[in-house]
């Protein structure tokens, strides 16, 4: 009602290309007054945004997991392991998970795990007491992760859609492809952005989970502004088609 024009939705690769759009006319904008800055202005700035990052550092988790395959030619996956690290990469918590399932298919070339890991008596848990104590972990934090959909299944437990970074889903991280934005590899994004080599043969967890959350410290500025500028975006939509 009211006679105003509904905005289309704003997309988050619009939002990004705003943002873009907004540093080019602002530094424009800054050559063309020719203003000097303060004398240590930018970098007063540059030590601000990191001290804002390192006090909520502690908001920040990241996750992987690792699975073997049970059932028919082990193509269903079920929760090895399991291992949380903090902003920094710092493992806060790593455990083979005990499976009660026949396992037929251990991937280990892939997974790292073999038979002996996941036996009681080697000392792995239960597949509930790892899923509670990374529930206590992910509580109320942001979460960090490579294609973080997989092990959360896995897992069996849910996250705040707001409160999830994942690598595999940021589109500067991805590529087109046949016409679609496609994920990459995490290994080829730590090759690419973090000058970084792994998974050069089985996977370990903490090496994934720590590259993943690398990858979101090297781009959180840019990409938590993406977010901003994209949930306005949402938010002025929403208003105009209330009015």
């Amino acid at each position: 009602g009211g006679g105003q024009e509904r905005q289309p939705e704003m997309t988050i690769a619009q939002a990004l290309a705003l943002q873009q759009e907004q540093k080019q006319k602002k530094g424009r904008g800054q050559q063309g007054k020719g203003a000097k800055q303060p004398a240590g202005t930018g970098q007063q700035a540059g030590r601000s945004s990191s001290s804002a990052r390192r006090q909520d550092a502690h908001r920040y988790v990241g996750l992987d997991c690792e699975m073997v395959g049970v059932g028919i030619n082990g193509k269903r996956s079920v929760l090895a392991r399991a291992c949380v690290v903090d902003f920094h990469g710092a493992v806060l918590y790593d455990s083979f998970v005990a499976v009660k399932e026949r396992v037929t298919d251990f991937r280990t070339k892939w997974s790292g795990v073999r038979p002996q890991n996941i036996k009681r008596k080697n000392g792995s848990v239960s597949f509930e007491e790892c899923t509670k104590k990374v529930a206590e972990l992910l509580k109320d934090k942001f979460l960090v992760g490579h294609a973080l959909q997989n092990d959360l299944k896995v897992l069996m437990l849910s996250h705040p859609r707001h409160m999830i970074r994942d690598t595999a889903k940021y589109r500067p991280f991805m590529r087109h492809f046949q016409g679609k934005m496609r994920s990459r590899k995490l290994k080829d994004l730590a090759k690419e952005h973090l000058k970084k080599d792994i998974q050069g043969g089985e996977h370990t967890p903490d090496e994934d989970a720590a590259a993943a959350m690398a990858l979101y410290r090297l781009r959180q500025d840019e990409w938590e502004e993406g977010l901003r500028i994209f949930r306005r975006g949402v938010k002025g939509k929403a208003t105009v088609q209330q009015v």
